[in-house]
């Protein structure tokens, strides 16, 4: 288990700290799929940079998250990354998928 703790309580209740890195690993799961399936096809550098403004204003951004690479608090990925992935999308909708015949 995460951090060395159980999904559930002795009380039988879910251990929300680890279900929520339970749920950020199989979100990281899901778009790491997608992102295989589309031939791992990355956005352009016009994409990402529109992706990275928007991630810049949101109140889930952590700038200094990843060693200053930047992280998403809301879903835990390192921006970075997700913001190349063309397949992947905002956890609030804020951006989407690109259209993977637009990628470079």
């Amino acid at each position: 288990m995460p951090s060395g703790k159980p999904l559930y309580n002795v009380d039988g209740s879910e251990n929300p700290e680890v279900a929520n890195i339970l749920k950020k690993v199989m979100s990281f799961s899901d778009d790491m799929g997608k992102w295989a399936r589309s031939d791992f096809k990355t956005t352009t550098a016009e994409q990402l940079e529109e992706r990275i403004a928007i991630c810049k204003l949101c109140e889930f951004w952590n700038a200094s998250g990843f060693a200053g690479t930047g992280k998403c608090n809301k879903c835990g990925c390192s921006t970075q990354a997700k913001l190349r992935m063309s397949t992947s999308k905002c956890p609030i909708d804020k951006w989407g998928p690109v259209d993977v015949r637009q990628v470079d």
